[in-house]
């Protein structure tokens, strides 16, 4: 049985599942969040990355240094968010395609 995308709007559209969740603005954010919260991303590499920034911003201030720190990873984060949300989209599409193969 395939499954259309405006089964599954219409789906969402009769279960409100975004207004169940008290802070979320929508169903591709709460994605997210669970799909982080299960597979939280620490690696050498990043860990690597922000230790060099820190000897470049070491000359600067302690808030200075907070403020930069702050930027970078709401920079990372909108950056995850923006993929993640492109990843979804394109496993969408690619579901349609596959579900219309004979």
């Amino acid at each position: 049985m395939s499954i259309f995308i405006d089964d599954v709007l219409d789906y969402l559209d009769s279960q409100r599942v975004c207004r169940k969740a008290e802070n979320m603005e929508s169903l591709m954010e709460m994605i997210h969040y669970a799909y982080t919260s299960h597979n939280a991303i620490d690696s050498a590499k990043i860990r690597s990355l922000f230790a060099q920034l820190r000897k470049i911003w070491e000359p600067a201030s302690m808030d200075e240094s907070d403020e930069m720190f702050s930027l970078v990873c709401e920079l990372c984060m909108e950056h995850e968010v923006l993929a993640f949300s492109q990843g979804v989209c394109a496993g969408m599409v690619l579901m349609t395609e596959v579900n219309r193969l004979p």
